[in-house]
């Protein structure tokens, strides 16, 4: 971004895997993974004059799968993602959905000392019949920020989701369906404050993320002929 400006930054990665036999393996991974601040990721809003440090992250998988033939599988896998330098970003208190916090009046500018995502999910993939295929995951994580002593949950994070499908295939139609749910995501509590002067009250904001909303649920259908 600078004229002359250099950075150098390394990334090492190491993979494994071991097959206990003809139907199961087990798997690993470990890596340092870095990311520069993209052109459109400054803010702006705030004039900044100079790039974040490059971002780093170490990334840990291992897992075990078992498939009975090339269409019929389970596997389990448990990841965590630990950024030893994470960059301030934007947050909505109001609306986690919002596409553009920046841009929102109630934006508040998170400055965390490292983050980290941490999870375990389960896969499974089976055909019911030759034309019928059923799938599902189960997935639990965690997501938050490190402040130092306390930790806050990120806007996105979800304990809990599950998610499954069916889907059915003949020689000119095909119908599936999706079904889905999660754990709400977190939210900023709205407070009612009785005021000191009389029976009026106000709304205050309470602490960032203490709140949740509550699940989420989705159901998708699709027919083709």
């Amino acid at each position: 971004y600078r004229p002359g400006g250099s950075a150098v930054q390394w990334s090492p990665r190491a993979n494994l895997r071991y097959d206990l036999s003809d139907r199961a393996r087990v798997y690993a991974s470990v890596g340092r993974f870095s990311q520069a601040q993209r052109v459109d990721e400054w803010r702006i809003e705030e004039a900044q004059r100079s790039p974040d440090p490059a971002q780093r992250a170490l990334h840990a998988i291992v897992g075990l799968e078992v498939s009975r033939d090339a269409s019929t599988r389970v596997s389990i896998e448990a990841y965590s993602k630990r950024w030893t330098t994470a960059s301030p970003y934007f947050d909505s208190r109001l609306d986690p959905l919002s596409l553009l916090p920046d841009l929102a009046p109630d934006r508040l500018r998170v400055v965390p000392a490292r983050s980290e995502a941490t999870g375990l999910e389960v896969n499974a993939r089976a055909p019911l019949s030759s034309s019928t295929t059923a799938w599902a995951t189960v997935t639990w994580s965690r997501v938050a920020d490190d402040f130092g002593p306390i930790d806050v949950l990120r806007s996105w994070d979800q304990p809990i989701a599950v998610t499954a499908g069916l889907a059915w295939k003949g020689s000119r139609a095909s119908v599936s369906g999706l079904a889905s749910w999660h754990t709400g995501w977190p939210r900023t509590p709205i407070l009612s404050t009785a005021s000191a002067s009389g029976p009026s009250s106000a709304l205050v904001l309470g602490e960032r993320n203490a709140g949740r909303w509550s699940g989420y649920y989705a159901l998708d259908l699709r027919a083709s002929w």
